[in-house]
């Protein structure tokens, strides 16, 4: 579990498979840096059983902010009482026959192109 505060992402936090990520609330809050090339705060590729719940995610609309949390190719996961924020492309990214997942109860929130984006399920 991470406690409330602010956590610097200079790189995609990958979350592995039968991970389970907690924040403390939406004090909880991790922000994408200008070191983070890839622009991504949660990046879960080709996993399976990953739960992500409690905290906020951070983008900034002056830089290359791609999406505050991505499934790709993902199966049976669980996102629940999320924030994604302030991303010049996607708030959440769900892509590429991602299956039998949930996203319940998040918010997202001026994120320039799409808010929540589904793309070749």
């Amino acid at each position: 579990m991470l406690e409330p505060g602010i956590y610097p992402l200079d790189r995609p936090l990958r979350i592995h498979s039968r991970t389970t990520l907690c924040g403390g609330g939406q004090n909880t809050i991790l922000v994408t840096t200008a070191r983070n090339s890839a622009g991504i705060g949660i990046l879960c590729r080709e996993v399976h059983n990953v739960q992500v719940s409690d905290l906020c995610v951070d983008g900034d609309l002056k830089r290359n902010s791609v999406a505050g949390l991505v499934l790709d190719r993902c199966a049976d996961c669980s996102v629940q009482n999320v924030t994604s924020r302030n991303f010049r492309q996607y708030g959440f990214q769900i892509k590429n026959k991602t299956a039998f997942s949930k996203i319940f109860s998040c918010t997202a929130s001026n994120n320039t192109r799409s808010n929540f984006f589904l793309d070749h399920l």
